[in-house]
């Protein structure tokens, strides 16, 4: 079992990979069982629609995250369906000049994690036929190793769609339903500290197209 985590941008360094997956996996969180592998579903592909591209990075995730946990022990697959939910919701408040593309939030928000958590890299996902612009967010998404949070965030917030997954990201973790269900009060402080912190500068950094009252 993976031992439970803060979240990518509250660790120094890489995660062991999870090996790839032989077996047909089971991933309830996900809304199923998938008949395939991991490298099955990082085949080399064609170029995707706007729909199949949401659904490929659903399939990916669901596969490369199997068997994580979270920082309170939950299967870390429902972070990911709740990231995403958050980040479309979000979007779909702003302003309509300012909102991006639904199928590239979801796809985004899906795959946040995966290439730090997980043994599949950027250019696996670009052969799968994840789009540039997704890929390009999970890559800034992706939190290199001994690189410090605030170089992470300010590499992060030159991207719109990395900033919105990002701060839906953030909330999730700084739910404080979540936030209780952690045990030591010092570590409970931390996060909360750090979360209140990061979410303060993700929202600046908008210059005003995402503001608190839309989250």
């Amino acid at each position: 079992m993976s031992r439970p985590r803060d979240t990518i941008s509250d660790m120094n360094s890489s995660h062991e990979p999870t090996p790839p997956v032989t077996q047909t996996p089971q991933s309830p969180e996900f809304g199923g069982t998938y008949p395939v592998s991991l490298s099955d579903a990082l085949a080399p592909s064609a170029t995707l629609t706007r729909a199949k591209l949401a659904a490929k990075a659903k399939l990916i995730a669901s596969l490369a995250h199997i068997g994580q946990i979270d920082a309170i022990g939950a299967p870390y697959a429902g972070h990911l369906m709740r990231t995403t939910a958050r980040a479309v919701s979000i979007n779909g408040r702003l302003a309509t000049e300012d909102q991006l593309d639904r199928f590239d939030v979801e796809a985004a928000a899906l795959l946040h994690d995966t290439c730090e958590d997980a043994d599949v890299t950027i250019e696996q996902l670009l052969i799968a036929g994840i789009s540039h612009d997704v890929v390009e967010a999970v890559t800034l998404l992706t939190h290199g190793k001994n690189e410090q949070r605030e170089t992470y965030l300010r590499r992060l917030s030159g991207s719109r769609l990395a900033t919105l997954v990002k701060i839906a990201d953030t909330l999730d973790n700084s739910d404080p339903v979540r936030l209780r269900a952690i045990t030591d009060p010092t570590r409970r402080a931390r996060l909360t500290t750090k979360y209140d912190g990061q979410l303060d500068f993700l929202i600046a950094s908008t210059n005003g197209w995402i503001t608190r009252s839309l989250i």
